[in-house]
């Protein structure tokens, strides 16, 4: 970017491409990657900037009812997650908490909101890409992390108590 090489991390991906986030509003919309020496090109093909405070509180509200769910009963843990499904309702999250013991103050949700927007970047993007090169990268990736899986199942069956 800008003539320099800048690391990213794809989130989800598949053999179509791949999203990630950054911290910068990018204006191109081809983009030249790489993975390891393997040069492919990339269209961006969505763009989503951060959303505002409210939709990152709410979001962080979601979380900690999530949390709290799942110590609670199947009947308040089945209302809970469907609360979580509602959005615009912020504010009543916070106070559902508040009656379940998690008290939010203004400087704590301050301090979640900070360590949230320094922690996930501003912008959202996901990428198209069409290439030999990249289908390659996904094939290897997948045959790699199926193996991987296939040991994991090999060895949690020799762990039985």
């Amino acid at each position: 970017m800008d003539g320099k090489w800048e690391r990213v991390e794809a989130l989800a991906w598949n053999v179509a491409g791949f999203n990630f986030l950054h911290p910068f509003e990018l204006d191109a919309s081809l983009l030249e990657l790489k993975r390891g020496l393997t040069r492919f090109e990339g269209k961006i093909v969505w763009r989503s900037p951060n959303p505002s405070d409210a939709v990152l509180v709410e979001a962080i509200a979601n979380e900690l009812i999530f949390k709290r769910a799942k110590a609670d009963t199947a009947e308040l843990r089945g209302r809970l997650l469907k609360l979580i499904r509602v959005s615009g309702m912020g504010e009543q999250k916070m106070k559902v908490l508040a009656s379940l013991g998690v008290a939010i103050t203004d400087d704590m949700m301050a301090s979640l909101l900070a360590k949230r927007k320094r922690e996930q970047p501003m912008f959202h993007y996901g990428v198209q890409v069409q290439s030999e090169a990249w289908s390659a990268i996904v094939d290897s990736a997948i045959s790699i992390s199926s193996v991987i899986l296939s040991m994991q199942k090999w060895s949690d069956a020799l762990i039985k108590p």
